[in-house]
């Protein structure tokens, strides 16, 4: 694979490694036990869901960013960059996605007709989207650890339920 940002075990690598850094900073997580490669739960102590953490994982720098992605406010977006080597997580809801997306891509066929759009390591990130990613997304778990105490906080959740 050369930088490619989906299916096959460097999936499976991204949501390993992104369940061991929840662990790590003390966010309880699982995954639907039907869905092997499904997005991964928040959850509570108590087993209530707060929300879903799509995954996307590849072995080179990516970006990718489906309309469906954006449908569920609660869902929040991971990319594991390099998972074979020295990964890189990226968090970030998907009002933040869209907005590292930009609009040029979003007048394009590509999210117009097919609802989706995506950088391979193949084509390139635009630098100036990769530096975004890289001062505002990068391993940003202090804020990922403030936005589950937000989400337990607040009222049950849209898309959220109890397990």
């Amino acid at each position: 694979m050369n930088g490619s940002f989906l299916p096959g075990n460097a999936l499976e690598e991204a949501m390993r490694i992104l369940e061991l850094r929840l662990a790590t900073i003390g966010i309880k997580s699982r995954r639907h036990p039907s869905k092997r490669r499904g997005p991964i739960s928040i959850v509570t102590s108590g087993g209530t869901n707060l929300g879903f953490i799509k995954v996307y994982g590849g072995d080179g720098e990516f970006f990718t960013l489906s309309q469906k992605d954006l449908r569920e406010p609660n869902t929040l977006l991971a990319y594991v960059w390099d998972v074979y080597a020295e990964s890189r997580v990226f968090v970030m809801t998907g009002q933040e996605a869209l907005e590292v997306l930009g609009s040029g891509p979003q007048n394009t066929a590509s999210w117009r007709e097919r609802g989706r759009y995506n950088w391979s390591s193949a084509t390139g990130i635009p630098a100036r989207r990769k530096q975004k990613m890289e001062l505002f997304y990068m391993e940003r778990w202090e804020w990922l650890r403030a936005e589950v105490e937000k989400r337990l906080s607040a009222p049950l959740l849209l898309g959220a339920s109890p397990a």
